[in-house]
């Protein structure tokens, strides 16, 4: 496991009983399904090779570090706090290595303008994309991308305010959804298959 700030590796005892704490919920609109994830998790861990805790980080996203400390923590949560690098700074924070992705490669994961931008320069194909904000009402004087597309929240789990839209009463109707969850909005050309 690598500690994405100072990129050190870090060895575990596997000699041991290691101690996993796995976190689920969180005040993503994801909570439930994060339930899911974590109850299936903990229950597939092999419990002679660990011991297995869970914690539910509630709504309000306010919480205290159980006593026990964990060797690792296994992140079960989706979408905002729990995949876009909050989490993830908080466990290296209290210095407990935690599965997945670092702090910087969640936040950019998350971001999806952004993602979308990086994967450009690195030459991958990527479908054309326009952001709107909050603020923005280029939307609403129909100045979209082609129909069909996709309509979603700019920083959310991929499946809250997903939209494909046909035409511009879905596209606004998509639009006002995604804006639901997110200050900006991103709208992708749609590809089939």
């Amino acid at each position: 496991m690598t500690d994405s700030s100072q990129d050190r590796f870090y060895f575990l005892d596997m000699g041991k009983k290691l101690k996993v704490l796995v976190l689920m919920g969180g005040p993503s609109p994801e909570h439930e399904i994060s339930l899911n994830t974590g109850k299936e998790v903990a229950g597939h861990l092999d419990t002679q090779r660990y011991e297995v805790n869970t914690f539910v980080v509630p709504r309000s996203g306010r919480w205290k570090f159980p006593a026990a400390r964990p060797d690792v923590a296994f992140v079960a949560m989706h979408g905002v706090y729990g995949e876009d690098g909050t989490i993830q700074k908080l466990l290296e924070d209290e210095g407990i290595l935690y599965t997945g992705s670092g702090v910087l490669a969640s936040a950019l994961g998350m971001d999806k303008p952004r993602s979308c931008a990086i994967f450009r320069e690195a030459g991958l194909n990527v479908p054309e994309f326009v952001v709107y904000t909050r603020s923005d009402r280029g939307w609403l004087r129909g100045q979209t991308a082609e129909y069909p597309c996709v309509v979603k929240p700019a920083n959310h789990g991929s499946s809250v305010g997903v939209h494909i839209v046909k035409n511009e009463k879905e596209l606004r109707a998509g639009i006002k959804d995604a804006l639901r969850y997110s200050t900006r909005v991103i709208l992708q050309k749609f590809i089939p298959g």
